[in-house]
């Protein structure tokens, strides 16, 4: 028995499914509600009219902005932590909170928030982490005292977790699949790493001109002014925009999102998350009772969490990342993204260090030697994204890898009193390449593996593999580091962190060794993505 009722432009069906089995059709979520209560057919979330053209372009611009901003913050408060602590009277022990705080937030949340805008729809909850983030981020430029930065970072990373997921959300399904899409996930791409690049080379020369302060009135100024825009650029959803939507959007929001399996991975990401923080800053907290049993129940609740999405699975309910996702491409793209952003953090922050505490040079020094990693992972990023459809996937990002990792052994082996050009600026510019490009290939995999429905909880896989990445490579390096230093304490001061930061550099050229095996052997079956299909 059907019966139809029709509000507006939207029609519903309900359906009765007593007697009919639950089943999956798509990874993602189910189509019928896994209870006995009647099941809503609709309008997915995020199902939009596709845009064309200019509409389109403005549409990656607004979403990239968004992202370079966000991110340039954070290069912000990363070169210029040293000073916000001193005009801050910030604690010694807490120094880099104001750096760790945001991903100790936006990591856990991004899975729930992902999940929660597949079914409240991706452009509320981007316009409201839009707006909530230029908002703290004016915020964070106005601070008083240590504690208040911190706090409003937090702040910051939970607006973040509300836009990083739709973002990519917007675009699957706002524009078509072809080249434009792939150049405009592209764009996302580039708008985290360029943002965070551009946040360390502008955060120098901020720091040396008119203060760190003036960086955070800029960025929130131009979050709150994409959110004026978004309201025009981002479509919207004619299901959503139904007077008779509102409750029919909350039962699904109780039936359709897998609230267990959120909470039970918040919780051991935010554990996991808090932990290397606390290592990244020291790395002997490890051995502490808390940050020893917050790790051990982190990694209890992984098998907990691949248990539960089995018997979601099983009797055909909501899973928030379904077991039966996890094959050999799958696992190999979330494999290769967290070891580029390591790579890509230890590159970074190594090369910051290793330029003003080894070679003793100003922040804007150090700040200019960063600048051709910009650059080019500008034009690295925005090649792939106008060939990707072209390219062999697996061999591509072999080749990539292979040639960052160059990067990393070129700093490990870099003699101090050479001139620039002769390792630290080839370099700069060859460690970008594969994170930028993998970060697209992930994106065009990944989605393509959620249904469409679904893209908000692809987009939060990610940026939740991706933010790991980075915390995993930040906390190894900081131990890597401070042990090799540490037993190096015979030597004179600079030696001893330049034997640290070489060792550092190491890890880094073995995670792209890494790389370039798991993207071969775990890449066979991928073909050719980001192609348009009738």
């Amino acid at each position: 028995m059907t019966t139809t009722i029709a509000f507006t432009d939207v029609e519903l069906e309900i359906e009765h499914e007593r007697n009919k089995p639950n089943t999956v059709e798509q990874v993602g979520r189910p189509v019928s509600v896994y209870s006995k209560a009647p099941s809503i057919r609709h309008t997915p979330a995020n199902t939009i009219d596709r845009l064309r053209g200019g509409r389109a372009v403005l549409l990656g611009l607004q979403t990239t902005l968004v992202m370079l901003t966000n991110s340039f913050t954070t290069g912000l408060v990363t070169i210029g932590i040293t000073e916000m602590a001193k005009d801050l009277s910030l604690d010694k022990s807490l120094v880099y909170w104001p750096v760790l705080a945001y991903t100790l937030t936006a990591s856990p949340l991004l899975l729930p928030f992902g999940s929660a805008a597949d079914v409240l729809g991706a452009r509320a909850m981007s316009l409201a982490g839009c707006l909530g983030c230029g908002i703290f981020v004016l915020a964070c430029g106005l601070v008083r005292n240590g504690s208040e930065l911190i706090a409003f970072r937090c702040l910051q990373g939970a607006g973040a977790a509300l836009f990083l997921p739709t973002s990519m959300s917007i675009i699957s399904s706002g524009i078509e699949i072809g080249k434009l899409r792939n150049v405009t996930l592209a764009s996302l791409a580039l708008g985290q790493v360029l943002g965070y690049g551009l946040g360390l080379v502008g955060g120098g020369v901020l720091l040396s001109t008119v203060g760190w302060r003036a960086g955070y009135y800029i960025c929130g100024a131009v979050q709150i002014t994409l959110f004026v825009l978004g309201f025009w650029t981002i479509p919207s959803n004619p299901a959503l925009t139904s007077k008779a939507a509102p409750s029919l959007i909350l039962r699904r929001l109780w039936n359709e999102v897998d609230w267990v399996g959120s909470a039970i991975s918040c919780a051991s990401i935010g554990m996991l998350s808090y932990v290397l923080a606390a290592v990244a800053e020291n790395s002997s907290s490890i051995k502490t009772p808390l940050n020893a049993t917050l790790l051990t129940l982190s990694l209890l609740a992984i098998p907990c969490f691949a248990m539960w999405m089995n018997h979601q699975e099983k009797r055909g309910a909501p899973a928030l990342i379904p077991n039966s996702l996890w094959n050999t491409t799958f696992s190999s793209i979330c494999i290769m993204v967290t070891f580029s952003f390591a790579e890509m953090q230890a590159m970074e922050l190594l090369a910051s260090l290793f330029f003003g505490n080894v070679q003793e040079l100003s922040p804007l020094q150090s700040s200019l030697r960063l600048l051709p990693g910009v650059v080019v992972a500008t034009f690295a990023t925005l090649s792939v994204g106008h060939f990707v459809h072209k390219l062999s996937i697996r061999w591509t990002l072999l080749a990539l890898s292979i040639i960052s990792s160059i990067a990393p052994l070129l700093m490990a082996l870099a003699n101090p009193v050479l001139p620039y050009w002769y390792e630290a600026f080839p370099a700069q510019v060859l460690y970008p390449l594969v994170v930028d490009s993998i970060f697209l290939v992930s994106a065009l995999v990944i989605s393509e593996s959620f249904t469409e429905r679904d893209q908000a909880v692809a987009g939060a896989v990610i940026n939740t593999i991706a933010n790991m990445g980075q915390s995993l490579g930040l906390a190894f390096i900081a131990v890597v580091t401070n042990s090799v230093t540490q037993s190096k304490s015979d030597m004179g001061s600079v030696e001893g962190l330049l034997e640290g930061y070489r060792a550092g550099f190491w890890a880094a050229f073995a995670w792209m060794l890494l790389n370039a095996v798991v993207g071969t052997l775990g890449l066979k079956k991928v073909g050719k993505v980001g192609i348009k299909r009738d």
